[in-house]
C-alpha cells in the first residue's frame, strides 16, 4: 500500500492521493443517507410482522433490505469513482478524463447509454448487503472478493461490456490465483475502519440532534432502546 502511495505521488504529486474525490463524496451522500433512511424503514416494515425491533432477524432483514436500496442509488457513483481512481498510471489515450463525478455520469450517460449507470449492480448489491447485515470487522474478508471482481467490472469500458461476474473471477483465479482475489485488503481494511467508526459517530449525533429538536429527551430515548 506504502509503496503505490509514494509512487502515485510521483507520478501525479501529492494531489493525485485525491483522485476521485468529488466521485467518493457523491457515492457517500448517496450510499449513506439512502441506506440509514432505508434501515429505520426496513425494522419498521419487519416489525409489523415479527412484533419487536430489537430481534436479530430484524436487523438482519433491514440490514439486507438497506444493502438493495443503497446499493442501486449508489451503483452509478461508484462506477465513476473507480474509473476515476483507476486513471492513475494508464497511458492518456486510454484515460476516461472524467473532470468530476457529474461529469462522469454525463459522460457515461453519452458514451455508453443510460444502462451503463447499472454496471455491475448485482455484485454492488450484493456488496452492499454484506456490509450492512454485519459492517463488523470479519465484513472485509467475506466482501473482499465480490470488491475486486465489481471494480475490475466497473473500470472496463465498452469493449468489456459482455463480461460478467463468473467469468472475471475465472480469469482472476486462472491468471493471478485466488489469492488475486483478495488483493487491496490492506487498503481497504484502512479506509473501512475510520470510515465506520466516523460514520456512526456522526449518525448517533444527528439523531441527538434531531430528537433535540424535536423536544425529545435524549435520556428517555436511549433508555427505552437499551
Amino acid at each position: 500500500m506504502m509503496a503505490a502511495m509514494v509512487q502515485c505521488v510521483k507520478t501525479d504529486g501529492w494531489r493525485g492521493l485525491f483522485e476521485g474525490i468529488s466521485a467518493t463524496w457523491y457515492r457517500g451522500m448517496t450510499y449513506s443517507l439512502v441506506r440509514f433512511s432505508a434501515f429505520d424503514a426496513g425494522k419498521d416494515l419487519m416489525a409489523k410482522h415479527s412484533g419487536t425491533t430489537s430481534s436479530v432477524w430484524t436487523a438482519v432483514g433491514a440490514g439486507a433490505f438497506a444493502g438493495v436500496i443503497g446499493g442501486v442509488v449508489s451503483n452509478p457513483g461508484d462506477i465513476v469513482l473507480i474509473r476515476m481512481q483507476a486513471e492513475h498510471g494508464k497511458p492518456l489515450a486510454e484515460r476516461y478524463g472524467y473532470k468530476n463525478a457529474i461529469h462522469g455520469l454525463y459522460r457515461m450517460a453519452k458514451d455508453e447509454g443510460l444502462a451503463s449507470w447499472g454496471r455491475s449492480i448485482n455484485l454492488t448489491v450484493f456488496r452492499a448487503i454484506l456490509t450492512n447485515t454485519g459492517q463488523l470487522a470479519s465484513y472485509d474478508t467475506v466482501s473482499q472478493p465480490a470488491d475486486v471482481i465489481r471494480s475490475r467490472l466497473m473500470a472496463a469500458g465498452m469493449g468489456h461490456a459482455h463480461e460478467g461476474p463468473v467469468s472475471v473471477a475465472r480469469h482472476l483465479i486462472r491468471t493471478e490465483g485466488v489469492r488475486s482475489l483478495f488483493r487491496g485488503y490492506v487498503p481497504t481494511w484502512s479506509r473501512q475502519t475510520p470510515q465506520t467508526i466516523l460514520t456512526f459517530l456522526a449518525l448517533e449525533q444527528l439523531r441527538n440532534l434531531v430528537d433535540r429538536v424535536r423536544g425529545a429527551p435524549v435520556d428517555d430515548i436511549a433508555g427505552a432502546g437499551s
